[in-house]
């Protein structure tokens, strides 16, 4: 165990308005080896994006995703 995340074959929405967030979010995210969808600016380019590809992630990880994703924190 090399104590780093392994995301490899999960798919993430990165959804922020930050540019530099956002950025380096989506770059941490493929470095940890998940495909990356976004990142979204806003709610409308994130709905966009989930109706081309849905997340893929584990069942623990799928309701905190969306609570993210509903509420913003």
């Amino acid at each position: 165990m090399t104590g780093q995340a392994d995301l490899s074959g999960q798919r993430v929405l990165v959804v922020e308005d930050d540019y530099y967030l956002a950025t380096d979010t989506a770059r941490a995210l493929k470095g940890a080896g998940a495909e990356v969808l976004g990142p979204c600016a806003t709610e409308g380019a994130a709905r966009a994006e989930i109706a081309d590809a849905t997340p893929r992630c584990g069942s623990r990880h799928k309701s905190a995703w969306w609570a993210l994703f509903r509420t913003g924190r």
